[in-house]
C-alpha cells in the first residue's frame, strides 16, 4: 500500500462558524465528564434520615434495647440527665453495663444489690468532685421493661436509696400530652 500525502483535517480552517462551533461544542463535551447526582442525593438523603432519628433536642439519650419494652402513661415530665438504671428480662444495667443477671437479683436469697449501690456511690463521689459547690440530687433513672417482677424493681430501688439517690424517675414511652395530667 503506497504512502499518501495527507490531506486538510477539518478543524480551524473551516471557513462556516455553524460547523467550527460544533467542533468546539463536541471537544468541551469530551473535556467535561457529566456529574451523576443520583449517589449523591442517596448519601445525602441516608444522612438527613440518620441524623433525624438520633436528634435529641433535650440531650438526654436513652438507650432502648429490644428487650425493653417500656410502660405507656398519660401525665409525663422530661427526662433530666441522671444515670440510667436498665432493667430487662435479662440484666439489671448501669448506664449500658451489666451489673446482675435478672434472674440472679430475682432470687428470693438476695436481698440486697449491694454493686449497684457500690457503683452509685462511686458516680455520686465523682459527681461532687466535678461539681464541688452544687447540692447533690440525688437523681435516677430507672428503665425497666413492663414486665418484670415488681420484687427486682424494689430492689433496684432499695438499692439506689441505700446510695443517697432518693428521687427516682420513671422512663415511660408517653401516650398523652407531655408534662400534662390525664383529664379527671
Amino acid at each position: 500500500m503506497p504512502v499518501k500525502k495527507p490531506q486538510r483535517v477539518l478543524g480551524k480552517s473551516i471557513a462556516l462558524k455553524s460547523a467550527q462551533k460544533r467542533i468546539q461544542q463536541r471537544a468541551s463535551r469530551a473535556a467535561w465528564a457529566s456529574l451523576n447526582l443520583t449517589a449523591m442525593v442517596d448519601i445525602f438523603t441516608t444522612l438527613v434520615v440518620f441524623l433525624l432519628a438520633n436528634f435529641s433536642a433535650t440531650g438526654e439519650i436513652l438507650f432502648m434495647t429490644k428487650e425493653i419494652e417500656l410502660p405507656k402513661a398519660q401525665a409525663t415530665a422530661e427526662i433530666l440527665r441522671a444515670p440510667v438504671i436498665s432493667i430487662s428480662s435479662s440484666a439489671v444495667s448501669l448506664e449500658g453495663e451489666r451489673v446482675y443477671f435478672t434472674e440472679e437479683a430475682a432470687r428470693q436469697d438476695v436481698s440486697t444489690l449491694s454493686d449497684i449501690t457500690y457503683q452509685l456511690q462511686e458516680m455520686r463521689k465523682t459527681e461532687e468532685i466535678l461539681r464541688p459547690g452544687q447540692l447533690f440530687k440525688g437523681t435516677v433513672v430507672l428503665q425497666c421493661d413492663e414486665k418484670i417482677e415488681f420484687n427486682v424493681v424494689r430492689k433496684v430501688m432499695y438499692a439506689a436509696a441505700a446510695a443517697g439517690y432518693v428521687d427516682i424517675n420513671y422512663a415511660v414511652i408517653s401516650k398523652g400530652k407531655a408534662g400534662v395530667a390525664p383529664a379527671k
